[in-house]
């Protein structure tokens, strides 16, 4: 049986990244499972060449859409060895974020529309870098695989902030843990970055909403309480959640 695992976001709840639980399988799901790539072996450098500067992708320019955990809003890549925890907005009842978990790295993802004429991502790194720097915190700009990234240190967590503007769509991803700060860890996680479709819709949307998210088929049991912590509460989106468990 898969498994995985969602959180639930309270009013009064500060922000924090989950940690330890059971997930569920990236090869569970909608979709065919993908042979695992090259990138996702162990290696010493980021996405490989042939990625830089392609995805994320826009939904309207996949051709086949096998070969991927379909969520809603973002399709993730069907590597094997990836986990997928998933952060639920209980006030909503929906899912707020899709984590994917490599050994000890974790990628959070979330998609928001955004507006037809111009990107996001620009003004979202000064508001996330204002916050940090408001509560004592330091960000710093650095280029990367994917344009400008934000890498935030705040309370003994280091975090790096990804940003895609796509058509009518912002992608954000965060890289936490190991993948924070290491180079061989981020490695396979930015290649699954690289790979993400989001699938827009065709609603008009507000800037910065939520893309809708959903849960992958599979059957859960009840749920129990396990402590978090995450990055959310350092950016404009603010999403955060607890952490419950279910199966």
């Amino acid at each position: 049986m898969a498994w995985f695992r969602r959180g639930r976001k309270n009013d009064d709840t500060q922000a924090s990244e989950p940690s330890g639980a059971e997930v569920v399988d990236a090869r569970a799901g909608d979709a065919p499972v993908a042979d695992a790539p090259d990138e996702m072996a162990p290696i010493d450098h980021a996405v490989d060449a042939e990625d830089v500067g392609r995805g994320p992708y826009d939904a309207a320019d996949v051709t086949d859409p096998e070969g991927y955990v379909r969520l809603g809003a973002v399709w993730i890549p069907a590597f094997e060895g990836l986990m997928l925890t998933f952060e639920m907005d209980q006030t909503q009842s929906q899912v707020a974020a899709v984590q994917v978990v490599l050994g000890d790295s974790t990628l959070q993802l979330q998609a928001f529309a955004a507006p037809k004429s111009s990107g996001i991502w620009d003004e979202i790194r000064t508001e996330i870098a204002e916050g940090i720097a408001g509560r004592g915190g330091t960000a710093t700009e650095e280029q990367g695989d994917f344009g400008t990234e934000l890498v935030v240190s705040a309370n003994g967590t280091l975090m790096r902030f990804l940003g895609c503007d796509g058509p009518r769509w912002f992608l954000r991803g965060v890289l936490s843990g190991r993948a924070a700060q290491d180079p061989s860890a981020a490695a396979p996680l930015r290649t699954v970055f690289a790979h993400v479709v989001v699938d827009r819709g065709h609603e008009p949307m507000g800037p910065r909403e939520l893309l809708a998210l959903r849960l992958p088929d599979d059957g859960v049991e009840a749920p129990s309480e396990a402590d978090a912590r995450s990055a959310d509460d350092l950016d404009p989106f603010t999403r955060g959640p607890e952490i419950t468990e279910i199966r």
